[in-house]
């Protein structure tokens, strides 16, 4: 059997909570164990008994004092998440993400069995960023977590651009630790660094969803070494809201 804890921070969208877990219990095989580990940065508990009575598997933990920063209060969580896990690998990841294939779980131990401490699923690429595994999607050992630095040092972009430093959000300290202790990272193609989407398999994308630009989809894809989807990221920052019902209406076509 193998095991793993996943670490959700939360902030008032159990909706997209609960399409997250369920993504990852769809296609869990019963070699898989998985722990969830939701940190909730706000009071907002009305959620929590259907949450846990669905999913047995569930520790809540409320981070009321979370900082208001949005990058810091994810930090404060992942680092909340860290502390309470009980296996030695674990997978940091938004609520905003879903696993979309059964091969997901191949993704994450095959490539720790060759070797690699980190696994990810998007890279950041502005010239001004460290080109860290994004948290997103974070698959490493919880010791490594647990030394890395978890909150950043982020800045605006169009600051950042103009800086002699380069700015990291919250969980890219893992990718820089990792980077100066020399350890193997690994991150699967994805569209959001560019992987043409007319090479995703198992793509049931709808054409009326609306897209970035011309080369990026609504949404981020990633896909296994044999270009099979895998994972998927809404992401892409305040207009968000304006696309949740094309994300869970997304969902619904695999789960």
């Amino acid at each position: 059997m193998q095991d793993f804890t996943v670490i959700l921070p939360s902030f008032k969208n159990p909706k997209l909570l609960f399409n997250c877990i369920n993504s990852f219990e769809k296609f869990k095989p019963n070699s898989i164990s998985i722990n969830y580990i939701v940190v909730e940065n706000s009071t907002q508990d009305h959620y929590v008994e259907e949450l846990q009575s669905k999913f047995p598997t569930v520790k809540w933990i409320c981070n009321k004092d979370a900082p208001r920063n949005g990058s810091d209060a994810n930090a404060s969580a992942l680092e909340l998440g860290t502390k309470n896990c009980e296996t030695d690998l674990l997978f940091m990841c938004h609520t905003d993400v879903a696993v979309l294939h059964e091969n997901f779980y191949k993704c994450l131990f095959n490539k720790i069995n060759e070797g690699y401490s980190l696994v990810g699923f998007r890279t950041d690429t502005h010239p001004a960023r460290v080109g860290a595994i994004h948290q997103s999607g974070i698959f490493t050992y919880k010791d490594i977590a647990s030394k890395s630095n978890l909150f950043g040092n982020y800045v605006h972009w169009r600051r950042a651009a103009k800086s002699k430093n380069k700015t990291f959000d919250c969980g890219d300290g893992i990718t820089i630790y990792c980077r100066e202790n020399k350890l193997k990272i690994y991150c699967y193609e994805n569209t959001f660094n560019d992987f043409p989407i007319d090479k995703v398999e198992n793509l049931k994308l709808e054409p009326s969803y609306p897209k970035v630009n011309a080369k990026k989809p609504i949404f981020d894809f990633s896909v296994d070494d044999n270009n099979i989807l895998v994972y998927s990221h809404l992401g892409r920052g305040s207009s968000k809201k304006s696309r949740l019902n094309f994300w869970f209406n997304f969902c619904k076509l695999y789960l």
